[in-house]
């Protein structure tokens, strides 16, 4: 029987494990799965790249009128120069920012109400915003106290409009 026994040992002697599958090359999943996360990935930045890209402008200016308040209230600048400023900085966000092309040759009580469509604020046409006016250009400037208090809640606060072509970039 031992003999038996070492005849059939012998027979299996070239039959072994099966080779451990290798790595490469990679099985399909393992490719679908690498071209998704790249995918997502440049997806990723892209739209990080569109978002930074299209409120760039809109930080700056934020940037521009806090620092135009500071200097207002430093008495760097006068009551004519900050109307004046700030007038720039609504000029550049609708003219050259929102490619609004009507704004161009605005100016007076057309440019307050642009501004208060734009920003829905009455304070453009009734309130402090008369300052943005012709009344700018008078020999004794008005000024209105109020003028930094619509700053602050129009320019330092300002994004891209939600209904825009802008906004949807």
């Amino acid at each position: 029987m031992d003999e038996a026994l070492a005849a059939t040992l012998q027979q299996l002697r070239d039959i072994h494990e099966p080779a451990i599958p290798s790595w490469w090359p990679l099985a399909w999943g393992w490719w679908i799965l690498a071209a998704s996360i790249l995918f997502i990935g440049v997806l990723t930045v892209w739209y990080i790249w569109r978002f930074q890209y299209g409120h760039r402008a809109y930080w700056s200016i934020r940037r521009a009128a806090r620092k135009t308040l500071e200097e207002y209230a430093s008495h760097r600048l006068d009551d004519r120069s900050f109307a004046n400023r700030i007038n720039v900085l609504y000029k550049y966000l609708l003219i050259d920012v929102e490619k609004r092309s009507e704004a161009v040759p605005a100016f007076g009580t057309a440019w307050q109400e642009m501004l208060h469509d734009r920003f829905d604020e009455p304070d453009f046409v009734t309130g402090a915003g008369r300052s943005l006016g012709t009344i700018r250009f008078t020999t004794v400037p008005y000024c209105d106290p109020h003028l930094k208090d619509l700053v602050e809640r129009t320019l330092c606060v300002v994004r891209p409009p939600s209904g825009s072509k802008k906004a949807r970039q």
